[in-house]
């Protein structure tokens, strides 16, 4: 029966004290455990009686998109299209795995295999808009989210027509007191009352935001503040990127 390694796994590892995780022939390393081992500085130990004889494990080469890899017989590495089904709805396997896993012989549990593909897809970016963003999570707290896998949502500002989406970054049991992300509108102007502080850092694209009839502009690099209790309108007269950054946390269920 083969055995998985996820960064889960090493992260656990690290915050137990342990420096090397034992593997054989029959451990499957993902890619993210492997990142997750150099950035924690956790090694992998081949169990030689196990191995009987075989060379030691070497990294993983990095998948080109849009393709995932998979573990194959003899160490090869073999690519699935990132569009093939992973499970089906019953949460089983699809079929492009369960024939990958005939192919490749040597008794691969298909069910492993479709979770190492999921992680592979999640870490490029294309597990879907259910996975989330690609999320380093160090046992200290700190989290690393990489910012082009994050997948914005359709935000409803009471307006139909209005082209806005966003996304936090964390959820508030990650990020208590603060809350953050990502938000883009394209020639939409909408009001809004804040009942938290507020900085937007603007990425790409103009926002104006108007408030008592005052119009202040910002383009990329500018930096607004917004004091909690603002009644403001937003708007933006192309498309507009940018970050934000709100105490508290809940602004979501405050505003509700």
């Amino acid at each position: 029966m083969k055995k998985l390694i996820t960064a889960g796994d090493v992260q656990k590892a690290a915050a137990a004290g342990k420096k090397e995780l034992v593997v054989d022939k029959d451990t499957i390393v993902t890619p993210a455990a492997r990142d997750s081992a150099r950035e924690l500085g956790v090694g992998f130990v081949e169990n030689l009686s196990a191995a009987s004889g075989a060379p030691p494990m070497a990294p993983s080469p990095a998948p080109p998109a849009p393709a995932a890899a998979l573990p194959a017989a003899g160490g090869a590495v073999a690519l699935v299209p990132a569009a093939a089904a992973v499970t089906t709805a019953a949460g089983q396997p699809g079929g492009v795995i369960e024939q990958v896993c005939r192919q490749l012989g040597g008794g691969l549990d298909a069910a492993l295999v479709a979770r190492v593909v999921q992680e592979v897809l999640v870490q490029l970016g294309l597990g879907g808009a259910n996975s989330g963003p690609r999320i380093e999570r160090d046992p200290s707290g700190i989290r690393l989210v990489h910012g082009q896998t994050v997948a914005l949502a359709p935000f409803d500002t009471g307006r139909p027509g209005d082209k806005v989406a966003l996304a936090d970054l964390l959820p508030v049991k990650e990020s208590p007191r603060l809350a953050a992300g990502f938000m883009t509108m394209e020639n939409t102007a909408f009001d809004w009352e804040l009942n938290y502080d507020e900085y937007d850092y603007i990425i790409e694209g103009t926002l104006q935001i108007t408030i008592n009839g005052r119009i202040y502009t910002g383009q990329a690099g500018d930096v607004f503040y917004i004091p909690r209790g603002s009644k403001i309108t937003f708007g933006c007269p192309d498309r507009v990127k940018f970050f934000y950054v709100t105490y508290p946390a809940n602004w979501q269920e405050i505003s509700s």
